[in-house]
């Protein structure tokens, strides 16, 4: 190495020391600025807040989608004419149309049959409001099915455990709990009004909705982006349509 390189060398290093220290006295100096720190607060909790939202409309089409699997299910009547054995075999027709996508075991497309012929009757009501129908697709299906489980033959200690859920926040712990008291018989019969807004971002009720949605689209993304495979068909006639560029090119 000739001295000129020697001395540009250390010129770099001294550079890259002299940017090292300047990056690093920068981070100090930025978290000592309180409009930098609101601002942080303010996107993380920008962040949480669209992410609830988009989970909660995620969850309202699971919900419709599972609302409407367990209306066809009723309608054809298949179980009275295949017994119980077809809901196994569903299960399994579905996860090999759809491999990779979760939700389809026997035992919650059962659930799905619970969850329409539960609430069917709220649609033949006149009288009940609009908003206790719109209210059974806020929730998550987990606690739908502990709901279920609890009030199967009782739709109005259902929808009462439903609205007590989105009011109060409660996560899945929370209503099993309440599930196992007198609650609704002693305050089933008070009226409130109900409220279409967002849980608290924080809450118990939230964190369950942000974790449980994403098995469900998140395979149908992961059956789409990753693990579509072309056929031979469709190979071919990708070829084909390069070859015709190529020659409309030449």
């Amino acid at each position: 190495m000739d001295c000129h390189d020697k001395t540009l060398s250390l010129w770099r290093k001294k550079e890259n020391r002299t940017m090292a220290k300047k990056n690093i006295d920068l981070s100090v100096v930025l978290h000592d600025d309180s409009d930098y720190k609101d601002w942080l607060v303010e996107l993380k909790e920008r962040f949480y807040s669209h992410r609830l939202k988009a989970s909660c409309a995620t969850n309202g089409y699971l919900l419709d989608f599972y609302w409407k699997l367990g209306r066809d299910i009723e309608a054809k009547q298949y179980t009275n004419t295949y017994g119980s054995g077809f809901y196994k075999n569903l299960s399994q027709d579905l996860k090999n149309e759809m491999p990779g996508v979760k939700g389809f075991s026997p035992t919650n497309l059962k659930y799905m049959s619970y969850f329409y012929k539960l609430y069917a009757p709220l649609l033949a009501n006149r009288q009940q409001p609009v908003d206790d129908f719109k209210l059974l697709f806020l929730i998550p299906w987990g606690h739908h099915c502990r709901i279920i489980e609890k009030c199967k033959d009782n739709v109005c200690k259902a929808l009462f455990f439903v609205r007590k859920t989105w009011e109060n926040n409660w996560g899945r712990d929370a209503l099993l709990n309440w599930l196992d008291t007198d609650l609704y018989e002693r305050d089933g019969k008070a009226i409130t009004n109900f409220q279409s807004t967002l849980p608290a971002v924080q809450s118990d009720l939230a964190q369950q909705i942000t974790k449980d949605f994403p098995s469900f689209f998140l395979g149908a993304v992961e059956l789409l982006c990753f693990r579509y495979q072309p056929s031979v068909q469709d190979r071919h006639r990708q070829s084909d349509h390069r070859l015709a560029h190529l020659q409309g090119q030449g």
